[in-house]
């Protein structure tokens, strides 16, 4: 898509994004750019579906620098723990990248969560339905 802007700070035909998907409508990509000024990819979008109840969507910051490659996604699967999100990202208090994994269950909304860079150790962390802290089974 390109945009226009008229009068002060005006600009013609910034392509403010792109992008792709499957004609079945099962995945896609999109790209986001980020300024007139600036005309560079900045975010890209990747997202799949399987049927009407597992998919997920991940996004992915492209620009050059420190923060590049780092990403959210989220999804549906079909296990118990149902739905999650993995987040890879450059701390920069901590001058080092981070993954981060979330999983849990949309419909009893127990979970657990994993994140090695934070908790100096590679186990889960697991709460109940009532979001207490529990031990991971």
């Amino acid at each position: 898509m390109y945009i226009t802007k008229e009068g002060t700070g005006g600009f013609t035909d910034f392509l403010w994004f792109d992008g792709t998907s499957e004609f079945d409508g099962t995945e896609g990509q999109w790209r986001l750019y980020e300024s007139p000024l600036v005309p560079v990819k900045i975010l890209q979008i990747d997202w799949s579906v399987t049927g009407d109840k597992v998919g997920m969507i991940k996004y992915t910051y492209t620009k050059t620098g420190a923060y590049e490659g780092n990403y959210i996604e989220y999804g549906l699967t079909t296990n118990a723990l149902n739905a999650y999100y993995k987040i890879h990202y450059y701390n920069s208090s901590e001058e080092k990248l981070f993954d981060l994994d979330v999983e849990w269950s949309t419909t009893l909304h127990n979970g657990r969560v994993k994140c090695p860079a934070h908790f100096q150790t590679s186990d889960w962390y697991c709460w109940d339905g009532n979001h207490l802290n529990i031990t991971c089974p």
